[in-house]
């Protein structure tokens, strides 16, 4: 009868942390994976694109889709260390809260990483197109960086300006949600340890 009671140790195994640092780690690798394909895809599509804009239009397309391999590499880059990061974490007495509290970072991190890039790209492109880089060939991701309404040369310093402040903002915040994890953590073992004082 006891070879069909299988579930006391699989509810053991799944109770350690290593179950679930290693799981995480491995869906962030590929995570890391399916970006990187996906990036790809529309990168080598949007060159028709490019090629299709007049000679100076060309010129911003080019530097845009060279500044997108920067970005996408810094995203992809920054999920694989994380992974690592995970799957590196001690045994501790919480095993998904120090989990949790990095993969807030990640979020924040990669956001921010692609938002600046982006931004930059965008300004470089307005100023050389006098066009919306969003709407032309960032496509299903264009509602991650901030709306363009002008396409002068002030526009694009307002999308560069915006987009690094949005970057920022969101890094910091992403932090703010991480430390606070871990905060409430530290409160919750002090306050027990002081009740048993």
């Amino acid at each position: 009868m006891k070879e069909f009671l299988f579930m006391k140790p699989v509810l053991q195994f799944i109770s350690e942390g290593k179950f679930f640092r290693k799981t995480v780690a491995i869906a962030l690798r590929i995570l890391a994976i399916t970006i990187a394909f996906a990036s790809l895809v529309g990168w080598i599509v949007k060159w028709q694109f490019v090629f299709s804009l007049p000679v100076t239009g060309i010129i911003g397309g080019i530097i845009f889709q060279l500044l997108m391999v920067v970005a996408a590499y810094m995203v992809i880059h920054i999920v694989i260390i994380r992974a690592g990061n995970i799957q590196r974490l001690p045994e501790a007495e919480y095993t998904v809260i120090p989990i949790v509290a990095l993969c807030l970072k990640l979020l924040g991190e990669i956001y921010a990483s692609f938002l600046t890039v982006t931004a930059v790209a965008g300004g470089l492109y307005i100023w050389m197109t006098g066009r919306n880089a969003g709407k032309d060939l960032l496509g299903v991701i264009a509602p991650l960086v901030p709306a363009i309404s002008d396409l002068s040369f002030i526009g694009g310093v307002k999308f560069i300006l915006s987009g690094a402040t949005m970057a920022f903002v969101t890094l910091l915040v992403s932090y703010f949600l991480s430390e606070m994890v871990i905060l409430m953590v530290d409160i919750s073992r002090s306050t027990r340890f002081g009740n048993k004082g």
